[in-house]
């Protein structure tokens, strides 16, 4: 733990909420652009139809109707999966943990694009992994900084944004193909 920082996100939104100041260093989408009527409706639908158990606690891989309608979306998109493959995270940032976990030793070389998101390399640092910087352009990661780096040792995990890159930006092109 002594080796644990302070969260660099939790302390950019500590000012981001301040009503005197517009950031856009923490990546914050704009609030006005939140499907609030939307995300109102799936709630009551969900409440009316399996509220008891919506509210109730469930598994560590999340509520089963959930996961099946996952399970469903990837089935129409050509992906193959059973429902025990599906788990439900709070968050990018529980995802990234339980990745970083599972895959990642002390001493471990990872390469991140530079920049990167800052939540995404506290976690890393929590697994106490040695970081190659790559830089970026409008095409991603620079695949010719990846190479040098990986001759001189083994790199354990690569971590990119591939699209709506956060806190660089995207361009049309990416925005337009994720649609």
């Amino acid at each position: 733990m002594s080796r644990m920082n302070p969260s660099a996100v939790r302390e950019l939104l500590k000012v981001a909420e301040r009503p005197d100041v517009l950031s856009f260093a923490g990546g914050l989408p704009a609030p006005e652009l939140f499907p609030v009527k939307e995300i109102a409706q799936a709630h009551a639908d969900v409440l009316a139809r399996d509220g008891q158990a919506a509210l109730q606690y469930s598994s560590t891989e999340g509520f089963v109707p959930l996961r099946e309608w996952v399970r469903a979306r990837l089935a129409r998109r050509g992906i193959k999966v059973d429902i025990e493959q599906v788990l439900i995270t709070s968050g990018s940032q529980q995802g990234l943990d339980l990745a970083a976990r599972v895959l990642l030793d002390p001493g471990d070389r990872i390469a991140v694009e530079s920049p990167s998101y800052l939540a995404a390399l506290q976690t890393f640092s929590g697994c106490e992994v040695s970081f190659v910087t790559v830089g970026s352009d409008d095409e991603g990661m620079r695949v010719e900084e990846l190479e040098a780096a990986q001759r001189e040792g083994p790199i354990r995990l690569i971590y990119a944004v591939p699209e709506f890159h956060n806190p660089k930006g995207t361009t049309l092109s990416s925005a337009a193909a994720y649609n």
